[in-house]
């Protein structure tokens, strides 16, 4: 079975880093989605600690951070393992990460092993949370303390037009929609 993610952007994000946050795999059946090259860098935060999902022949850790995509992955997720996740803004993985997002191109790796253990206290603190915006608070409050700059607006809208249209928003209709040449 495919799962689309529920897709939440928040309004206004508060740390300004986030173009959208979004939940899979809280169903009672294991899913199956194929990701697709978007350009975004992502968080991930498996709220329950017995279920995680595989990208391809590699297991989620706890909290992870999923580079930029250069080819489509499978993910599969048990059933009942929900995951929150954040999709960062553009230009945001550098300053939130300390790491260029190339150097996490197509790369599943344990978001301890790249910012250390405050993921942890994170990812905890989101596990305890009970709402949705909750942990977008909680998620918000964490990256403005380790934000260095804004990426420009539109990049951000670009951005998530790609990514709620799952990669099929043709970049004319982008341009209309967000009113550049």
């Amino acid at each position: 079975m495919d799962e689309k993610p529920a897709i939440i952007a928040p309004s206004p994000p508060l740390s300004g880093d986030v173009l959208a946050y979004f939940f899979v795999g809280e169903g009672d059946e294991v899913t199956r989605r194929r990701l697709v090259p978007d350009g975004s860098v992502d968080l991930l935060f498996n709220l329950e600690p017995a279920g995680r999902g595989r990208h391809g022949e590699t297991t989620e850790s706890p909290a992870a951070v999923l580079g930029v995509l250069t080819g489509p992955v499978e993910v599969v997720r048990p059933a009942k393992a929900p995951l929150f996740g954040v999709v960062l803004a553009p230009g945001a993985a550098r300053a939130i990460l300390g790491v260029p997002a190339h150097e996490l191109s197509d790369r599943l790796a344990n978001l301890d092993d790249v910012i250390g253990p405050k993921s942890a206290q994170l990812l905890d603190r989101l596990r305890a949370a009970k709402s949705t915006s909750e942990k977008a608070a909680i998620v918000d409050r964490f990256l403005m303390t380790r934000r260095t700059r804004i990426p420009p607006p539109l990049v951000s809208a670009a951005v998530l037009g790609i990514r709620r249209s799952s990669g099929r928003l043709p970049i004319d209709a982008n341009r209309r929609e967000l009113g550049v040449s």
